[in-house]
């Protein structure tokens, strides 16, 4: 597989597809949370307790948001990677745009990289391959899935190989705002995230 770098716009017919067959991530990973604080505070009766339990809830915020990020309307859910020996990586995630309005997602940058970009698998002359999309706008109440073989975040340049275990921050530039996502690094081959050791 290659990494072409040619900057053209993804067509909109993948872009549909892309959205509409996106699996809807925000009913199940709510409601899981829901119930995690909920049975958190079934065990705090009383103010000192209500204390407590409000500096548990903020530390389980924080663990959450390593798998969860939401900035803007827009929520981001498990971004992941295989690991690598290469000298380039592709960064996949859930993205949903809870707001009301179009948002655009026009690129990435990483510690770990000199370069990031959004880019969108093809097949052109019966080879496989991904172009670089300058701006993904994402639809009020979209669901889009950035998977193997569909789209990506590309990092190239990677500073140092990536193990299985590790993690690292991403930023998205999302209309005039940065958004920073935690990313997973899974087993090298990896086709998904394998949600291991969550506790939504």
């Amino acid at each position: 597989m290659t990494f072409k770098k040619s900057f053209t716009t993804i067509s909109m017919g993948l872009l549909l597809a892309v959205g509409m067959s996106a699996p809807s991530f925000a009913d199940n990973h709510g409601h899981g949370h829901k119930e995690h604080g909920h049975k958190e505070h079934e065990t705090h009766k009383g103010h000192e307790s209500h204390e407590a339990h409000k500096e548990g809830a903020e530390h389980d915020h924080a663990e959450h948001s390593e798998h969860l990020s939401v900035h803007d309307g827009l929520r981001v859910v498990h971004a992941w990677t295989p690991a690598t020996k290469e000298d380039h990586a592709l960064v996949y995630f859930e993205l949903e745009n809870e707001s009301k309005q179009t948002k655009e997602l026009k690129g990435a940058e990483s510690a770990i990289a000199t370069s990031a970009q959004i880019v969108g698998f093809r097949f052109k002359n019966g080879e496989g391959g991904y172009d670089s999309i300058n701006v993904l706008p994402l639809g009020a109440g979209q669901h889009m899935e950035f998977a193997p073989n569909e789209l990506a975040v590309l990092l190239d340049g990677l500073k140092k190989p990536l193990h299985q275990g590790d993690s690292f921050e991403l930023e998205l530039h999302i209309d005039n705002h940065h958004m920073d996502i935690h990313v997973a690094v899974e087993a090298q081959g990896a086709t998904q995230h394998s949600h291991a050791g969550h506790q939504h």
